[in-house]
């Protein structure tokens, strides 16, 4: 079981929150993202997002809202759920033992990585990924 995020839980909206936050430093990390921001006026959008995120903000709701107005205001241009996590999983590798992977170092998203590259790192957070030990 991977460490539990800042909301403390595995429930359906704590986790939904989580991907979406994992999915915004995914796509801060590529680099072309403000040019998007830009074409779609959203630059005032993302930074509340960035800023209720980096605080270590406690309140979901205040998380959820920046990031729902950052949806809409992509949306204006074309660009359907932006922060919206895709539902998708893969196994952990099957072995007895333990395995260490990579996640979040705000613990505010569901990102893990099993074998992390040079380029893993967290760019809400301005650092990289975290060791951590799974029990097999």
């Amino acid at each position: 079981m991977l460490p539990d995020n800042h909301y403390g839980d595995s429930t359906d909206d704590g986790t939904e929150l989580a991907e979406r936050i994992e999915r915004l430093c995914r796509a801060f990390d590529r680099g072309d993202l403000y040019e998007v921001l830009a074409a779609a006026d959203a630059e005032e959008q993302f930074e509340t997002a960035l800023t209720e995120i980096r605080a270590g903000a406690f309140d979901p709701a205040r998380i959820r809202g920046a990031l729902d107005a950052l949806d809409d205001q992509l949306l204006l241009v074309g660009v359907h759920g932006f922060t919206r996590a895709n539902r998708s999983f893969r196994l952990l590798p099957p072995g007895p033992g333990s395995e260490q992977v990579w996640v979040c170092p705000l613990r505010m998203c569901v990102r893990a990585e099993s074998q992390p590259s040079a380029k893993s790192r967290c760019a809400v957070g301005g650092r990289g990924l975290e060791p951590v030990t799974v029990p097999g």
